[in-house]
């Protein structure tokens, strides 16, 4: 029997049983987030970049970790590897690009520099668990059209928030709103 609620389930099991399986390590899923566990043993990682506090370590160390590693989990923990969890794509690999700082906050010339850097470097995917409470900021605009031009297909979260309108940048014309 299927899995999941009829109707609101992704099918993955489905997806999985066919040709493409659990997807394949040269697709790239940018998690624009906390930051990714970077010793993480479930995951596929590629290089990333830490944009919170500008260093090349985007491991999930800021003062409130793990919500960056569990969203690469969901994406692309590895499949048939006899640990933890499989993400919906478990073949594809996850590029941590860290917008958060050692304090936990977020900024966003760090969301655009994450953009930018995952449509330089192959990204196929940009995911942010993420939003605000506005509707447009006209720099980050820019980064989500260059990304989009780019080819990078871009998801962003809606809100928790039971808000009448969608955040940003969920409500971005480039951008696939969850």
């Amino acid at each position: 029997p299927p899995v999941g609620t009829v109707g609101f389930d992704a099918n993955a099991e489905q997806a999985w049983d066919a040709a493409q399986g659990y997807g394949n390590a040269g697709v790239i899923i940018a998690i624009i987030d906390s930051g990714v566990d970077v010793d993480h043993p479930d995951l596929r990682l590629v290089a990333g970049y830490d944009y919170g506090d500008n260093d090349s370590n985007p491991d999930d160390n800021s003062a409130q970790p793990g919500h960056g590693t569990a969203c690469a989990g969901v994406a692309a923990a590895i499949a048939n590897n006899n640990l933890g969890i499989v993400g919906i794509a478990g073949g594809s690999s996850v590029m941590p690009l860290k917008v958060a700082n050692s304090a936990g906050s977020m900024y966003f010339s760090s969301i655009q520099n994450a953009l930018y850097h995952a449509a330089d470097n192959g990204a196929d995917i940009a995911s942010m668990s993420l939003g605000a409470a506005i509707s447009s900021d006209p720099a980050t605009n820019t980064a989500l059209q260059y990304a989009y031009n780019a080819g990078v297909t871009i998801l962003a979260a809606t809100g928790n928030e039971n808000a009448s309108t969608i955040s940003y940048p969920a409500i971005n014309q480039y951008v696939i709103a969850i």
